[in-house]
């Protein structure tokens, strides 16, 4: 990639990540609506649940990251051997690293709720965290192979996969949930599950997106993935760096968003809820723009950074920056003026 970067270049890559943010808020918000339907104390159980497996998905790895930058940095090196090594390791990683998390799901629901004030809340709480946590090694993965794809500068195919993720998430929870077509009601049950096949089907189209458009080349055998982990660790440090210093980075955001919610269930069950659909307000007003260019800032500066082009990064970074500011100023002035009707 030049370094001579355009507002054109930022925004080609920014503006698919938009939408697939706006996808995760609309179809969170949906999944909310139709647990609320249940009951207000199923709301406030999934709500400090989601919080959890978000700081899990954070804490054990920023995998997502860690393939992007990995990728776009051997991309802009044009290093098609190192390519499939982080191809493997986007893979063999995270999801050893879910099972684990998945092997020890009974303890780490038992943790998460035993803080939580409500018998409601743990009860219900700890059953669906403990089903959903099945979905991380799948999740970790989906997250991981998502990373990679950006890394080589298509972030098109990670919305469309997620349009199809999202609308399966919605339509099983819905069947699930409240029983419809002749499946058992499971309420929050089947809300997780769905969610387990939903990642499923994340991963499986994430590598069907890989290999179709050929950005792995050659033959994915052992002996790459030898040479990936034994004989060479170059590929495996650098990617657990960056996933444990990203990670670390949003997973401790994570956390004090979990202990807030703690705190919030004191007050009861409602004001928990509440909080937890004005969060997603929030974010999506203040943070779908903005998040979408930094993943745009991540690929160009990885891949430039790759090409070994160092006087290219300033400017490029100068660049984002400022397309970054001009957004960033609009979207509050905006948020400002409509907070009301927000």
């Amino acid at each position: 990639m030049s370094t001579q970067i355009t507002v054109k270049d930022v925004v080609k890559l920014a503006w698919p990540e938009f939408f697939v943010q706006m996808l995760i808020v609309v179809a969170c918000i949906t999944e909310m609506f139709f647990i609320g339907k249940i009951g207000v104390v199923y709301v406030a159980a999934v709500s400090i649940a989601c919080i959890v497996t978000t700081l899990i998905n954070n804490f054990l790895g920023e995998c997502e990251a860690g393939s992007r930058t990995l990728v776009a940095k051997f991309f802009g090196a044009s290093d098609q051997d190192k390519i499939n090594k982080a191809f493997l390791v986007s893979i063999i990683v995270p999801f050893f690293v879910g099972l684990i998390v998945a092997a020890f799901s009974r303890q780490i629901s038992f943790l998460a709720f035993y803080m939580v004030g409500s018998s409601d809340v743990n009860q219900i709480g700890y059953a669906y965290l403990n089903t959903v946590l099945k979905a991380v090694p799948f999740s970790l993965t989906f997250f991981s192979l998502t990373g990679f794809i950006n890394g080589m500068g298509d972030t098109l195919s990670p919305f469309f996969i997620r349009v199809l993720m999202h609308v399966a998430n919605v339509l099983i929870d819905a069947v699930l949930i409240f029983g419809m077509f002749g499946f058992p009601k499971l309420g929050i049950q089947g809300a997780a599950i769905a969610s387990i096949f939903t990642y499923f089907l994340g991963c499986v189209l994430s590598a069907f997106v890989i290999f179709n458009k050929q950005f792995v080349a050659g033959k994915i055998n052992f002996n790459l993935f030898k040479s990936s982990f034994w004989q060479n660790w170059e590929v495996l440090k650098e990617y657990l760096k960056i996933s444990r210093n990203v990670g670390f980075q949003f997973g401790f955001c994570d956390l004090a968003m979990y202990f807030l919610a703690l705190i919030i269930e004191r007050f009861g069950v409602n004001a928990l809820a509440v909080h937890q659909i004005v969060y997603y307000q929030v974010y999506s007003s203040l943070q779908l723009l903005i998040y979408s260019f930094y993943v745009a800032c991540w690929i160009i500066i990885g891949k430039i950074f790759g090409s070994r082009d160092y006087l290219g990064i300033n400017p490029a970074i100068i660049k984002i920056c400022k397309i970054v500011s001009v957004v960033a100023l609009v979207s509050v002035a905006t948020i400002i003026a409509f907070s009301s009707f927000l």
